[in-house]
């Protein structure tokens, strides 16, 4: 007699067993790549909301003490107690106290969905040691899934027109 061509019940549970794990580990390392799709999408939305905020900042800080003249050229008028004293950038933030409030948060209420509830804070100051330069740093808050820190040192460009 001869014995029928295929697999033993054996052999073929066998196979089944490494097939099932294979399978298992490649939907564990694709759902792994989704969540880190997921959260790099979270991280470059919340890059993009402070950097727009920053260009906002940028200009309030550029726009401070400046005026056009009549031949269409920028100039500016800084305090001239601020030039003495080195202090143009404490100058600044009392001038604009309500535009640029030295704490608060990021409205990311026009936001794409993924970002909605989570806070990002703004703290606008002096840098210690000179009062002419502003420091603006961001953080999230502790409900991010992402925990994102960035801080720029702005010069202000009144700063030019001090003599």
């Amino acid at each position: 007699m001869r014995e029928a061509a295929g697999f033993s019940q054996v052999e073929a549970l066998v196979g089944s067993a490494l097939l099932m794990m294979a399978a298992s580990q490649s939907l564990s390392v694709f759902s792994t790549s989704l969540q880190a799709t997921g959260k790099a999408k979270v991280r470059d939305g919340l890059n993009a909301a402070i950097h727009a905020d920053l260009e906002q900042v940028r200009h309030q800080v550029a726009d401070w003490a400046s005026s056009t003249n009549t031949d269409g050229q920028l100039s500016y008028a800084p305090p001239l107690s601020a030039c003495s004293q080195a202090s143009l950038g404490t100058s600044l933030l009392l001038d604009k106290a309500s535009q640029l409030p030295a704490s608060s948060n990021l409205d990311l209420s026009t936001a794409p969905q993924r970002l909605r509830g989570i806070t990002i804070n703004r703290l606008i100051s002096t840098v210690p040691g000179n009062a002419n330069l502003l420091q603006v740093s961001y953080s999230t808050g502790s409900n991010s899934p992402i925990s994102v820190t960035q801080t720029a040192t702005l010069a202000i460009p009144a700063q030019g027109w001090c003599s």
